[in-house]
């Protein structure tokens, strides 16, 4: 079908980062956060906005009346979505962050000041963690959000991100030794994989394999090229030749 229509919990709620409730969770909360990341232009709105009737004309300036656009409040506890053609995975769709509510009256009193990545108090919290701390190249703290609903069933207090460069495949590994992490990624590729595997059987765990198919797709008629490149017309011939070259493909 083309409408899907949501049930918000009664007991879903708004805390800040100090765990202090703020608001209860409603259904225009969810308009309010997409129509934020619509007009802020998120990066992620590519993911829903052919998906929901209206949003590509208001994205793209067409309609400037966001109540023309296929989400809306039918009451404090329902959100309703409208598509412009069925999609068997549109609920998985609704988890992702572009979809994510927004208080409206705590939007306002932030203005530009709002989502700061480093002020964990720049946003509002209802799942079952607050952010306390985020510092770039460093680390990234969450505590147990003791307000919330399904508490019971949260049972790890806190957590704590470390960063890491990338640069030394082995760091991660002697950290999870020493007790600075954990959990940690291992790399098969790492010279010490093998003795890993002997002494650390016991403590890993191997991910599902999974594939990916990526595809590319190349404009070799790209009119406006012909005054932009900076390479020769002998280049550029060549490179049409080596583009049209199936073997080469």
């Amino acid at each position: 079908g083309l409408t899907y229509t949501y049930k918000i919990r009664q007991d879903a709620k708004w805390y800040t980062s100090e765990g202090e409730e703020y608001a209860p969770v409603k259904a225009q909360d969810f308009v309010t956060g997409l129509k934020y990341a619509t007009d802020k232009k998120s990066q992620a709105l590519y993911l829903v906005q052919d998906s929901i009737k209206g949003l590509d004309a208001y994205a793209k300036g067409e309609n400037k009346d966001f109540s023309q656009v296929g989400i809306k409040a039918l009451d404090d506890q329902t959100v309703q979505y409208t598509l412009n053609k069925p999609e068997s995975f549109w609920n998985s769709k609704t988890t992702m962050g572009v979809l994510a509510p927004v208080n409206e009256e705590f939007l306002n009193s932030k203005g530009d000041d709002f989502a700061k990545a480093t002020d964990p108090s720049s946003i509002l919290y209802n799942g079952p963690y607050l952010l306390k701390s985020l510092v770039a190249k460093s680390s990234v703290e969450f505590a147990k959000n003791p307000n919330y609903w399904d508490k019971d069933n949260v049972h790890v207090d806190k957590i704590k991100l470390s960063f890491w460069d990338g640069q030394d495949t082995s760091k991660p590994a002697e950290n999870f030794k020493d007790g600075s992490l954990t959990a940690a990624r291992l790399y098969p590729t790492n010279a010490s994989f093998a003795e890993l595997e002997k002494t650390m059987k016991d403590n890993i765990v191997y991910t599902q394999q999974d594939s990916t198919t990526y595809l590319v797709g190349t404009n070799i008629d790209r009119q406006s090229y012909k005054y932009t490149s900076k390479t020769s017309d002998e280049q550029k011939t060549s490179t049409k030749k080596a583009l049209l070259n199936k073997d080469f493909r």
